[in-house]
């Protein structure tokens, strides 16, 4: 998750940036390609940490996932009415690394993976 995090920071920086239409392009599939793993792995460390729980744990991060689905966005689309697009878009990547900072943090206060608790990193 680490990687896919850090990965989809640069990708999208490399997207703001980019200047050729086939460029952006190629940023996008990467970007996909980068995002795909994130929510499937959230949820298979998620149903193995809190088995008798499951049901409950994937309400909730189903339900933190819409809503930001939903809010990011809506708060993207008004920055970018407001500043243009290019500089909106900036903020995606700030919620990246914001991400991966997280994340860094977490797998860093439960000593990173280990076999027997699956991946966290």
């Amino acid at each position: 998750m680490l990687a896919s995090a850090g990965t989809s920071a640069v990708v999208m920086a490399l997207l703001v940036t980019a200047r050729a239409p086939f460029l952006a392009v190629a940023m996008v599939v990467l970007l996909g390609a980068a995002l795909a793993g994130i929510f499937p792995a959230v949820l298979g460390v998620a149903g193995s940490r809190y088995p008798a729980h499951s049901g409950t744990v994937f309400g909730i991060l189903f339900t933190m996932a819409l809503s930001g689905g939903m809010t990011l966005p809506w708060v993207t689309g008004q920055a970018a009415a407001a500043w243009g697009l290019r500089k909106a878009l900036g903020l995606v990547v700030l919620q990246f690394l914001a991400v991966l900072a997280l994340q860094w943090l977490v797998s860093a206060g439960r000593g990173g993976i280990t076999a027997d608790r699956g991946a966290s990193g």
